[in-house]
């Protein structure tokens, strides 16, 4: 199943194929990693914080802009 997921600070709009029984999984109370293990950090990331990864590097990294 596929979840459009938009960056919260950039507006950025990514498509993520994850399967149904994950996403439950993980709303249910299973960590990201062990619901979902086939996707990146950063596409976990989008799921978790809404936060891309371009984004997230601005906002924990703010001197490497």
């Amino acid at each position: 199943m596929n979840h459009e997921l938009t960056c919260r600070h950039c507006g950025e709009t990514q498509t993520i194929a994850v399967s149904a029984e994950a996403y439950q999984a993980w709303q249910g109370g299973e960590r990201i990693q062990n619901a979902m293990p086939e996707l990146t950090e950063d596409e976990r990331e989008m799921f978790i914080s809404q936060t891309c990864s371009v984004c997230w590097d601005n906002v924990t990294f703010p001197w490497l802009q």
